[in-house]
């Protein structure tokens, strides 16, 4: 029985010098590599949940410019078709202004003809009848006659 015991015990150091104690070795390696790759995936995680807090304070603020430079644009625009309108409707009334000047002077015009007309008509018509017309008496009833006419 003792050359058993010596078998086993021999048997059991081999196992343990050459088997055992190098699994253990291995085994402990990979629980340390296990452990730096842990380290390594809370330190990843603490990186990519500061680089996401750094890409949504980024984002934030590239949506800020982006909606200050919309607005602005959109003043911009706004103030342009203001202008527009401005410059049109001073054009509009100048061309509003020049029309009625030009609808006054034709007006006038027409007002002047008619009158030399009627003063020669109302002439003629008064020397066949009275024999005889002063031009003054006859320009004063016509003008009468046209101020009721105008009214």
């Amino acid at each position: 029985m003792a050359v058993v015991a010596v078998i086993f015990l021999a048997t059991y150091a081999g196992l343990r010098r050459f088997f055992v104690l190098p699994l253990l070795a291995v085994m402990r390696e990979r629980g340390g590599m296990v452990e730096a790759a842990r380290d390594d995936q809370d330190e990843a995680a603490r990186l990519l949940e500061s680089a996401n807090a750094d890409a949504e304070a980024m984002l934030s603020d590239a949506r800020a410019k982006a909606d200050t430079m919309l607005a602005e644009a959109r003043e911009e625009s706004l103030e342009a078709k203001r202008e527009q309108i401005a410059k049109a409707t001073r054009q509009a009334s100048e061309r509003l202004e020049a029309g009625r000047s030009d609808i006054a002077k034709a007006r006038e015009r027409s007002m002047a003809m008619m009158r030399g007309q009627a003063i020669e008509c109302v002439g003629i018509a008064c020397g066949q009848l009275l024999g005889e017309t002063e031009e003054r008496s006859v320009g004063e009833a016509v003008d009468k006659l046209m101020t009721r006419y105008a009214q």
